[in-house]
C-alpha cells in the first residue's frame, strides 16, 4: 500500500512538472557567410544549453527541410503554434571576416510580440561555445548576456577586446587657488598651483595630483581622482571624486598680550604661539568642463570641494578649491 502511495506521489509531481515546462520551438540557426555545418552544431549545442540552463522542453524540426528555413515571422508562428509552442526562437549567425555576430530573439507565440533579445561576438567559430552557452543562460531574463559579467565564462574576443582598450597618459599643469572654511584666522583664501598626471581610458579619467596652496593657511596634498565625462564630445563636463593625503597648516589671528604696544612686539614668538598644523586623509567631490579633450593640449577647469579627516585649531578643514588646468599628450 505504502509503495502504491509514493508511486501515485512520484507520478503527480513528474506530471505537474512536465505541465509546468514552457514549450520553445528552435528552427536551425541562420547561417550568413558562414559554412553550413555551423548552422546544424550551433543549433544543436543552444538547443543542449536551453535545456540544461532553463525549464523548457525544446522542440526542433529535424527534417532536412528545416535547415533551409524561411525566416520570416510570421510563417515560424503558425510554425509553432502547429508544435503548440509557447515561444519561439530566430538564432542568425553572421561571418564578417574571422569574427561570427550571433545573434538571438525570442518571440512569443500567441501574439508574436518579440519577448527578448541579445547580440553576442565571436572572435572565429572556436569561441561559439561560450557565447552561446551565455545566451542559453541569459534567455528570457531581465540581464542580457552582455551585461550578465559572467567571469567564468568569458569568450575569446571579450578578452581581446579589454585588450585593445588603452588609456591615453597625459602631463597637466594646474593654478587655482583653495578657500578654507575655518575661523580665527585672517585670510582664509590661498592661491597655489599644482601638476598631475592624467589616464583618459574614454569612459573615465584617473589623475594623480601634486598641489599646494599657501598664505595664511597652508595646504599641501597628493590626491587620486577619477572623473567621468557626462558625454562622448571632444568638449564636455565631468562629475567625479576622489581621495588624498594631505598636510595643513593655519595661522591664527595675531593677539598681542595686553600691556604690549607694536614696538615691543617680539614677532617670532607670537608667530609659533598662533601656528597649528596637522595631516591626514582628504575626501574629494569634483566637477567642471573639459575643452578639446581629444586634443594633444586640452583645457580644463574644475571645482574640487574637500574635507580633512584631522582637526586644526578644533576644526576640520574643510573648503572648496578652484582651478584650470593646462593638459598635454
Amino acid at each position: 500500500m505504502k509503495t502504491r502511495l509514493v508511486i501515485i506521489i512520484v507520478f503527480i509531481l513528474s506530471f505537474n512538472n512536465v505541465k509546468s515546462q514552457e514549450k520553445v520551438y528552435l528552427p536551425y540557426f541562420e547561417a550568413i557567410n558562414i559554412h553550413s555545418g555551423y548552422q546544424y552544431s550551433a543549433t544543436k549545442l543552444f538547443k543542449t544549453y536551453l535545456i540544461n540552463y532553463n525549464n523548457y522542453i525544446v522542440m526542433i524540426d529535424d527534417t532536412s527541410a528545416a535547415k533551409h528555413t524561411n525566416y520570416n515571422v510570421e510563417k515560424l508562428r503558425e510554425k509553432a503554434k502547429s508544435l503548440n509552442t509557447d515561444y519561439f526562437i530566430i538564432g542568425e549567425l553572421n561571418s564578417l571576416g574571422e569574427k561570427i555576430i550571433v545573434s538571438i530573439v525570442m518571440y512569443k507565440t500567441d501574439d508574436g510580440s518579440k519577448y527578448w533579445n541579445d547580440i553576442l561576438k565571436a572572435k572565429n567559430p572556436d569561441d561559439l561555445d561560450p557565447v552561446l552557452q551565455r545566451l542559453a543562460n541569459s534567455i528570457g531574463k531581465d540581464e542580457n548576456a552582455s551585461e550578465s559579467g559572467d567571469i567564468y565564462n568569458v569568450s575569446e574576443y571579450e578578452s581581446k577586446e579589454l585588450e585593445r582598450y588603452k588609456a591615453n597618459k597625459n602631463f597637466g599643469i594646474l593654478i587655482g587657488g583653495s578657500y578654507t572654511i575655518m575661523d580665527k584666522v585672517d585670510e582664509n583664501f590661498s592661491p597655489g598651483m599644482g601638476m598631475f598626471l592624467s589616464y583618459d581610458a574614454r569612459n573615465l579619467i584617473l589623475d594623480i595630483k601634486v598641489e599646494g596652496y599657501f598664505k595664511d593657511i597652508k595646504l599641501y596634498q597628493i590626491a587620486l581622482d577619477a572623473a567621468y565625462p557626462l558625454k562622448n564630445t571632444r568638449s564636455t563636463p565631468f562629475i567625479g571624486g576622489g581621495l588624498g593625503y594631505s598636510g595643513t597648516t593655519a595661522d591664527k589671528e595675531k593677539k598681542l598680550p595686553s600691556g604690549y604696544s607694536h614696538n615691543y612686539y617680539d614677532y617670532d614668538y607670537d608667530y609659533y604661539e598662533y601656528r597649528d598644523y596637522g595631516g591626514g586623509i582628504m575626501l574629494r567631490a569634483n566637477g567642471g568642463y573639459i575643452f578639446n579633450r581629444n586634443s594633444n593640449v586640452n583645457l580644463r577647469f574644475s571645482a574640487t570641494g574637500f574635507m580633512n579627516l584631522y582637526k586644526i585649531h578644533g576644526q576640520y578643514p574643510v573648503g572648496i578649491i578652484f582651478n584650470m588646468a593646462i593638459i598635454f599628450n
